[in-house]
């Protein structure tokens, strides 16, 4: 995607830093890099090139990692609109939610679900979809630009010092608001690694040590 600050940024990154860390999984401890995680969103921009999903939202769930990252860049690349799920939510509700908001589903590997009822986004630089609590009703969803994912990620940073120099510790989900503009934009705009936590939610943080 042209001009797309987060594909800009990240490109940089890529080539200036490919052998560096750039997201530690928790559990095994895989350490993955800038190049890998690269490599592996290219080669599912080629296997889904064919699939239509340019403009359309897909949804997917999927641990804190690598893969995760995969997954975004790869959509990103694709001109879709990412939707994260929270991985613990079952299968029924991940897929009620999909279809609610005319989402295709990528569960794994090459194989992409089209939606029943599809929705297309007028703006073609609709990067992400993130869904509201539902605290005042059913969950809606929320388009973002790049560039409105960007500029959160940029004055996150700012206000809170992140640099480069940094190590992030992912407890919270990517896919969540905060997870995105405090784990995942600082990790795409300026390399900032990710180590992932094994405990989902901020409150299990005292159990990590």
């Amino acid at each position: 995607m042209s001009g797309d600050p987060l594909l800009s940024s990240w490109d940089r990154l890529a080539r200036d830093h490919s052998a560096s860390p750039a997201v530690i999984d928790s559990g095994g401890g895989r350490v993955w890099s800038f190049e890998e995680i690269e490599n592996q969103a290219r080669f599912w921009e080629r296997e889904l090139t064919t699939a239509g999903l340019n403009g359309l939202p897909v949804a997917f769930r999927q641990v804190n990692g690598g893969e995760w990252m995969v997954r975004f860049l790869t959509l990103l690349r694709l001109g879709a609109a990412a939707l994260p799920i929270d991985p613990s939510v079952p299968s029924a509700g991940f897929r009620e939610t999909a279809a609610r908001c005319g989402a295709a589903i990528w569960e794994g590997g090459g194989t992409v679900v089209p939606p029943e009822h599809p929705r297309r986004f007028r703006a073609p630089t609709v990067a992400l979809v993130k869904m509201t609590s539902g605290s005042t009703g059913i969950p809606r969803p929320l388009p973002f630009l790049a560039r409105e994912l960007a500029a959160d990620g940029w004055q996150i940073m700012s206000r809170m010092g992140i640099t480069a120099e940094d190590r992030n510790f992912a407890l919270i989900p990517f896919g969540h608001s905060y997870g995105l503009g405090n784990l995942v934009m600082p990790l795409m705009l300026k390399g900032v690694p990710v180590v992932c936590g094994s405990t989902p939610l901020p409150r299990a943080l005292a159990g990590e040590f």
